[in-house]
């Protein structure tokens, strides 16, 4: 991961904002949940900058909450098994936005 921002505690919500802490990495896996997005859908939807998207999926990648799949010689990005466990999260997280 290259984010220097590390809270490195057992708890196991420090362990989760290490992973997940980040608002672009949250959006992410918000759009990945309804299916698999090509790296241009991604930048294209989220309105990131390219190099801020590729360092993105990378940690998301590295961490297990995403993988990259190819078919027919087109890249994708899609949620693991791992990924698909953040659905309440993020569920929770819009709940609480609506409410602001």
């Amino acid at each position: 991961m290259s984010r220097t921002r590390r809270y490195q505690l057992q708890c196991p919500i420090a362990r989760a904002l290490d992973v997940l802490g980040d608002r672009w990495s949250l959006l992410i896996l918000r759009d990945l949940h309804a299916g698999p997005a090509r790296f241009q859908e991604l930048e294209t939807g989220l309105g990131i900058a390219t190099n801020l998207l590729s360092t993105r999926l990378n940690e998301l990648t590295d961490t297990g909450l995403i993988e990259k799949s190819t078919d027919a010689g087109r890249s994708a990005y899609q949620l693991t098994e791992l990924g698909r466990h953040t659905d309440r999260m993020l569920w929770e997280l819009a709940q609480f936005g609506a409410r602001l």
